[in-house]
């Protein structure tokens, strides 16, 4: 841990010198217009910026949005928005480093730590109104939720709590609940028992990839069918990439629908070094959003 602080720590210091024109310009975005020290871009974290409202002042690698929202800050705090990223993603992207490679040595142990604590005491059919109610603010329905969710109660510590509940592989559940519900004592995000991708067989001859459970369910919900035509992978986090090779290397082609994210667009990129024929569904289909569910959030009533 003191070594990881210490490397973020010089990593951070290295992202904060570099030029922040520069920077925006290796990823593909340019300025607009230039005033003096100023370069005004098209504020690349919204998509209602058509007046150029956001600049980056060159002589001290800081931006300021005029249009709205007024947010500001140094590079880093910039890439966060644009990547909709963790600060240490930000300053490892801005390195040119992938958060994956990097943080691939001490994720599998952390997530493993962190699971033991959860002790599962009862799993049944989805009931609780408090879950049906996160199901409908991700605009899944129940009937479709009810073939792959289950509802776990389980303990982290000395509290109770209650979750959505996806089974993996190892037998093992992804739990989710709603952070933002005064129905929970305290949300939670995670996983109880082993960590793993879960694969849902079909009789197709290619192959879908999902990072998380919702995006999965939103898919199907798109689609209007209550099972995919083709064998599915849902890696349940980027970190469980490693553990699906195996599953992929059968696959001729892939429909890719990863979130648009740094994690998400390495993901891909190390996909499609395994399977070249890999659709980027994400672009086709969700430019615009981070991930399948915030889409289908954005649209349905």
């Amino acid at each position: 841990m003191t070594n990881e602080f210490n490397e973020i720590k010089e990593l951070t210091k290295k992202a904060k010198e570099k030029n922040a024109i520069q920077f925006l310009n290796s990823i593909g975005i340019q300025y607009v217009k230039k005033y003096g020290n100023l370069f005004y871009y098209n504020a690349p974290f919204r998509n209602d910026d058509e007046n150029a409202s956001m600049f980056v002042n060159a002589d001290n690698n800081t931006f300021y949005d005029r249009g709205g929202t007024h947010k500001q800050g140094d590079l880093i705090t910039l890439v966060c928005l644009i990547e909709n990223c963790s600060f240490k993603d930000a300053v490892l992207k801005i390195n040119g480093i992938s958060p994956i490679s990097y943080f691939s040595k001490s994720e599998p142990l952390k997530k493993e730590t962190e699971s033991s604590t959860i002790e599962i005491k009862h799993i049944q059919p989805i009931q609780n109104k408090a879950l049906i109610q996160y199901l409908q603010s991700r605009k899944i329905a129940l009937p479709l939720a009810q073939i792959y969710l289950k509802e776990a109660y389980y303990k982290v510590g000395e509290y109770q709590y209650f979750a959505l509940a996806f089974k993996n592989n190892s037998d093992g559940y992804e739990l989710r609940n709603n952070a933002k519900s005064k129905n929970f004592p305290k949300g939670y995000k995670g996983c109880a028992g082993s960590k793993d991708i879960t694969t849902i067989q079909a009789s197709g001859t290619g192959l879908n990839i999902f990072e998380g459970f919702f995006n999965f369910l939103s898919a199907l919900t798109h689609y209007e069918q209550s099972a995919p035509t083709q064998t599915t992978i849902i890696l349940n986090s980027t970190s469980n990439f490693k553990k699906a090779i195996p599953e992929l290397q059968k696959f001729n082609s892939c429909n890719a629908f990863l979130d648009n994210d740094t994690a998400g667009t390495d993901t891909l990129l190390q996909l499609q070094k395994i399977i070249p024929a890999t659709k980027n569904r994400a672009n086709e289909i969700y430019p615009a959003y981070n991930d399948f569910n915030e889409y289908l959030c954005s649209f349905t009533k």
